[in-house]
């Protein structure tokens, strides 16, 4: 094991993404290490934001070309993974995953961290029904996978909810009495920040964060608890809610885009999301596992919201329009 003080240069990718843009902020805030953050447009304005933060510096470069992923990772110490799941095919996801640990490890990059998920498909027998782009499983230097929950934040954008004419507000999801992992983007951005600087307890481990598992009514009673206003949850089918969302984005949109339309790898929002809200609704709780995590999170995060309720006072969250995610920004750009 390799003393962590040696880790200075870090390359973080997806780092104009939500989740990347937390680390950077999290490894910045440190002052202790150099960040590199490969980006295909230097100038578009989320890249140029980073540079906000100290010792944080942008690579114009590309992982999905063997020459650019040795610019990547050439004189980097450590690695934080994470590819955009709607903006490069399936295949090419696992392809140049492989890729990447591959040539991190010629390149002398000590510690490679990937963003994961547990195998939630396998965990469903592979039904197809609860296959979809964000929990596809991956695969195998030093290595951890830190497994992630939901961005809380898309509270303010694709599960936000509709205000009706007598003020109520109405969360409305096809989830029955299942639950969702809510996680804040903060927390993920601490989590590396830990991995990194204690090797010894996280490599070779899947290190998960402490999301706020929380059903739809338990999420209407968060709400009303931290804003004072009215709501109530509206389980609806998939199809209805997917026409609910038609006003904010296009669920027959083919990801990634720019796929030709004969591409069998390609998949929709539609698609996607509906295996998404499925693997939800069946969700099976273990409150044990979610109690020791939430235990673990407060040394990895300390001041961190306590509850759902506690994040909604903290940011002032009301219900309205917020966007978090990098793909509706991309459509927007």
């Amino acid at each position: 094991m390799w003393d962590p003080k040696e880790t200075k240069n870090v390359v973080v990718f997806g780092g104009t993404g939500a989740q990347g843009k937390s680390v950077v902020t999290h490894l910045a805030a440190t002052g202790l290490y150099n960040i590199t953050v490969p980006t295909r447009d230097p100038t578009a304005p989320a890249a140029q934001a980073l540079l906000t933060h100290p010792n944080t510096h942008l690579l114009h470069a590309s992982y999905t070309t063997t020459a650019g992923l040795r610019a990547i990772f050439e004189h980097q110490d450590a690695a934080f993974i994470s590819f955009n799941s709607f903006a490069i095919r399936e295949p090419d996801e696992l392809y140049w995953t492989i890729r990447a640990y591959e040539i991190a490890a010629a390149s002398g990059v000590k510690h490679f961290v990937y963003s994961g998920a547990p195998n939630r498909l396998a965990a469903h027998g592979y039904d197809e029904r609860f296959r979809n782009a964000h929990n596809a499983p991956t695969a195998q230097m030093a290595w951890t996978v830190v497994t992630r929950g939901v961005y809380i934040e898309m509270l303010g954008s694709l599960l936000r909810p509709v205000r009706a004419g007598d003020g109520t507000f109405v969360f409305a999801a096809p989830i029955g009495e299942g639950s969702v992992p809510l996680m804040p983007l903060d927390d993920y951005g601490a989590l590396v920040k830990w991995v990194l600087r204690y090797p010894g307890e996280s490599v070779g481990r899947r290190v998960a964060g402490a999301p706020f598992v929380t059903t739809w009514v338990e999420l209407v009673g968060a709400f009303e608890e931290a804003t004072g206003m009215q709501a109530v949850f509206r389980d609806v089918t998939k199809e209805e809610w997917f026409e609910g969302i038609k006003g904010y984005i296009d669920p027959e949109e083919r990801m990634p885009r720019g796929v030709a339309e004969d591409d069998e790898t390609a998949t929709t929002l539609r698609k996607s999301f509906g295996a998404w809200w499925d693997l939800w609704k069946f969700n099976e709780r273990d409150l044990e596992a979610e109690g020791r995590q939430r235990g673990s999170m407060e040394g990895v995060n300390p001041g961190r919201p306590k509850s759902v309720v506690d994040w909604m006072r903290r940011t002032g969250y009301d219900g309205g329009l917020k966007e978090a995610l990098k793909m509706k920004k991309d459509e927007e750009a």
